[in-house]
């Protein structure tokens, strides 16, 4: 709503949110409420034997006949009976009591009725002419479902993401490719020959860099040969040329 007026509306599910001007509305937990009753499905039995299913939802009236209704009024998970009352002993759903309030509408008296599943027991309402029966499983008692609702708002996200993609880059950069570094100098030997040095250094992925320097030796050797050979007859005094590698 914004300014009176809706201005858009979406059910909210699970990793699909309602986003609105950077607002992002989002489910965040679900979960059954153990201290509120849904629904509840019962059975009443008039005086003739007749048996009505009967559904209640907490605090609203359900006409019996023309002369009464019946509404939930109390739930309690885990209750316990002292002297005939109804007392709640603890969060736990353990002993399940549902309070039911029969009122009649000649003489506006109301008559509070508790079913107890567990025990099989109906207290109060002895005086009335119904007779209420406890729901028969699991199935008929509707615990109410909520939802954790979160609202997010991030003005910079755009920036983190932008972080993210360079961050990434650099891991491709860093785990991906090798720096490669290869020295090459010539220098004389004690017997005048002309030694060609070559070296180099990886800074990781050792078995592919000497791979990729045996190919650079051998490309070097490769021309220095052909040079040689081609240079042969004309420069015959020139020294030989050898090559060492170093890695």
């Amino acid at each position: 709503m914004q300014d009176g007026k809706e201005v858009e509306s979406k059910q909210i599910v699970v990793n699909d949110p309602l986003v609105y001007q950077g607002l992002r509305f989002y489910q965040s937990s679900y979960w059954l409420d153990n201290h509120t009753v849904d629904s509840l499905q019962i059975a009443w039995v008039a005086k003739d034997g007749k048996e009505t299913p009967l559904q209640l939802q907490m605090n609203q009236p359900v006409a019996l006949d023309s002369n009464a209704t019946v509404a939930l009024v109390d739930y309690i998970p885990d209750a316990f009976v002292r002297d005939g009352q109804v007392f709640k002993k603890s969060d736990d759903i353990e002993n399940l009591a549902f309070g039911l309030e029969v009122k009649d509408r000649a003489t506006a008296e109301v008559t509070k009725v508790w079913l107890l599943p567990a025990q099989g027991a109906v207290l109060g309402g002895e005086k009335l002419n119904y007779q209420f029966k406890n729901p028969t499983g699991a199935q008929d008692i509707a615990l109410a479902a909520v939802t954790g609702l979160e609202v997010s708002h991030e003005p910079g996200q755009w920036l983190v993401w932008a972080g993210v993609l360079l961050m990434s880059a650099g891991l491709g950069v860093a785990f991906y490719m090798v720096h490669m570094r290869l020295w090459v100098v010539a220098i004389p030997d004690a017997k005048g020959k002309l030694v060609l040095w070559i070296g180099g250094q990886a800074n990781k992925n050792r078995d592919r860099f000497e791979q990729k320097f045996n190919d650079v030796v051998e490309g070097i050797r490769s021309e220095v040969e052909s040079a040689s050979a081609v240079s042969r007859p004309a420069r015959k005094e020139q020294p030989e040329l050898t090559l060492a590698g170093v890695k």
